[in-house]
């Protein structure tokens, strides 16, 4: 591979992803490692490096191009941050250059369709910005496509080995929504050496097939079942009853008298009714149901003669309670946000976040509860 390259891309593509993460992460939703099936595809530039095969006693040198690489996967995201996956990628490379004794003008690409088993651990942050590591092995059908111009000037390496492969991965993901992740990493992908036939039938050692690569990607995760916390019911005040003895009936007469002479006495106060909206772990943005149930309490306050609303935002017990505090306001600020969207005055909205202090159900500490991950969302006569 031409020396001039690797280094500018290679740092030009840690800068890139460098700068994009400090451009992110004020406004990353919070990620957790995403559990569930998923699917993947990505597309980026490949290096590969210089091949010296072999012949006679004979030994050449083929340079080569940036070219690219496509990849999809297939995979599934486990509770404990590991993540199998299976891999289909294609890359390609243009020669650049030949050299060596008999060595003639540059021709073909070498090309290779990898099929790898994969394992990713990804590292929980916090943040929107979820790091991972893995490595993969299987197999490939590295090619010669009619290229170089060695040996004679006019043979070129025209054949195909499938051959055993690995590969190491370095990696930055980040999540765009529930679903939807973006994805950069870094692969150092080789073979075992294959042997080559040329196009003049000859043999050739030492053809390592050893490449760089720089890879995007986007990924969709399909997820998995969640708890779904049961119904909850809302506050009411119990209706006091008194027994009173019945009165004599002058003492009944003269009772009702007085009754209409007085004015009639107030109702009950009225309880404010309250809505909730239940997130996710580690969560702070709206699922379709949590969007439902706001909605429904913004028609309410539309058609109630509201004054104002209180928003408080909970989480459970798993984390620590400074965390918690700020995931708990950043889940009633997002609740804010969007009754704003539909209409109610964003300066009548009042929010606060209860961190892991008001449990709706006791738990123990570091514990993870569906019910307890919550907004209560509170109109305010």
């Amino acid at each position: 591979m031409k020396t001039n390259y690797f280094p500018n891309y290679f740092l030009g593509a840690v800068a890139a992803l460098a700068l994009s993460a400090v451009m992110m992460a004020p406004n990353a939703a919070h990620a957790y490692p995403k559990q569930g099936w998923y699917v993947g595809l990505g597309a980026g530039a490949n290096f590969l490096q210089d091949i010296e095969p072999k012949s006679a006693g004979v030994q050449n040198r083929l340079e080569f191009d940036p070219g690219f690489m496509l990849d999809g996967s297939v995979g599934y995201g486990f509770e404990n941050q590991f993540r199998p996956e299976f891999e289909i990628a294609y890359r390609r490379n243009t020669v650049d250059k030949t050299s060596g004794t008999g060595a003639g003008a540059a021709n073909g690409n070498m090309s290779s369709v990898a099929f790898m088993g994969n394992l990713m651990y990804d590292f929980e942050t916090h943040t929107g910005l979820t790091p991972y590591l893995g490595g993969g092995v299987g197999g490939a059908l590295v090619a010669g496509n009619d290229a170089g111009r060695l040996f004679n000037g006019a043979t070129t390496l025209n054949d195909q080995q499938f051959v055993f492969a690995y590969q190491g991965i370095a990696g930055l993901a980040y999540e765009l929504s529930e679903r939807w992740d973006v994805t950069a990493d870094y692969r150092y992908f080789a073979t075992l050496d294959p042997d080559y036939k040329t196009n003049t039938n000859l043999t050739t050692t030492d053809g390592s097939y050893r490449n760089h690569t720089f890879l995007v990607g986007l990924r969709y995760v399909f997820g998995v079942d969640r708890e779904t916390p049961a119904p909850v019911a809302m506050r009411s005040v119990p209706r006091a009853v008194t027994v009173v003895p019945a009165p004599p009936v002058m003492a009944r007469q003269q009772m009702v008298m007085q009754q209409q002479q007085q004015m009639v006495a107030p109702p009950p106060p009225v309880v404010p009714e309250t809505y909730i909206v239940f997130f996710d772990f580690d969560k702070s943005y709206l699922t379709n149901e949590a969007k439902e149930t706001i909605q429904r309490a913004a028609d309410a306050y539309r058609n109630g003669g509201v004054a104002r609303v209180q928003i408080t935002g909970h989480t459970d017990t798993r984390g620590s309670s400074k965390y918690n505090q700020r995931l708990s306001d950043r889940r009633a600020k997002m609740v804010q946000g969007y009754m704003a969207s539909l209409g109610i005055p964003r300066n009548e909205i009042v929010t606060r976040g209860a961190g892991e202090r008001e449990l709706m159900v006791p738990t123990a500490n570091n514990v993870r509860e569906a019910k307890n991950r919550r907004a209560e969302i509170v109109f305010v006569q």
